[in-house]
């Protein structure tokens, strides 16, 4: 049997702590030097000095892993090295969750690295990796809480400021309560299960694509799973296995006028196959080619 380890900075990021009892998951880093690394990782690589020490508990035990997944973020070369030097026939598959930008890019130079995949299609083609959509976690509820807005966005500026603005200025002309948050520093942050709660609060999820980006997103997701209606401007989301004009709005395409009525109607499940798919256990056993 496959025994895989999956690595990324934050283990208790979003979703992720959730997995953490059924899957092999942990921090690159122990949680003491982790912000330590946020400013000194590129130091460490230019200055060759060993991470060994500030790595987590899974280096006492790589020799018994067959295959490690890498999520790549303010990732060190000297993670890939220290496995390969500990267990030369382990296999160290990289997994982007985010677009390649200038801050990640240097990762595909990575010898060490035997396999890429990424959740966007363009990057997949344009760089010649493997492709995986994004994928949620199953254990993720929400607790019932009173209904407050009609949609809610949390996320970073990222150009959709006017977007959003837009979208608002709609939201007020048809007596809809939108609950918009963009976050523009650190400090505004907040932690996953709280984001979770505004959802319980929220009718529908609004999610604005970043033009980059032809991968799926988190909250296209969060909707599927959770049940919650999404509101989109992704045109292409109309060509997944889970697109129901009942639960997904697209904007560009769907009428305004059809909005209040598409946000009151009750949403409709997707059938339990699709959404398998988009599992994490899913996604885990396509990359390590678990049969």
């Amino acid at each position: 049997m496959n025994k895989t380890l999956v690595l990324q900075l934050d283990s208790d990021y979003l979703y992720f702590k959730y997995l953490k009892s059924k899957y092999k998951l942990e921090d690159y880093y122990c949680k003491k030097f982790k912000n330590f690394f946020f400013y000194f990782l590129k130091l460490l690589d230019i200055l060759h000095i060993s991470i060994f020490l500030f790595l987590g508990n899974w280096k006492k035990e790589i020799k018994k892993f067959d295959t490690v997944v890498i999520i790549p973020n303010n990732y060190n070369y000297g993670i890939s090295k220290y496995i390969k030097r500990k267990n030369k026939k382990c296999k160290i598959i990289c997994y982007f969750l985010n677009v390649i930008c200038e801050t990640n890019q240097n990762v595909l130079k990575d010898q060490n690295i035997d396999e890429f995949w990424t959740f966007d299609q363009k990057d997949s083609a344009k760089y010649k990796m493997n492709y995986y959509p994004q994928f949620f976690s199953k254990e993720v509820k929400l607790e019932k809480k009173k209904i407050l807005y009609d949609t809610i966005f949390l996320g970073r500026d990222k150009g959709r400021k006017k977007d959003l603005e837009k979208i608002d200025k709609v939201f007020k002309k048809m007596n809809l309560k939108s609950n918009i948050m963009i976050i523009s520093n650190e400090k505004e942050y907040i932690e996953y299960q709280e984001y979770l709660d505004l959802i319980s609060e929220s009718k529908t999820i609004l999610e604005i694509v970043d033009a980059k980006q032809s991968g799926m997103t988190l909250r296209c997701m969060e909707s599927i799973f959770l049940n919650k209606k999404l509101i989109t401007n992704d045109k292409k989301i109309k060509d997944y296995d889970f697109y129901n004009k009942n639960n997904i709005f697209v904007i560009g395409i769907d009428n305004y006028k059809d909005l209040k009525n598409f946000i009151n109607t009750k949403y409709q499940n997707i059938d339990r196959s699709i959404l398998k798919k988009y599992e994490y256990g899913s996604w885990l056993n396509a990359l390590v080619k678990k049969k």
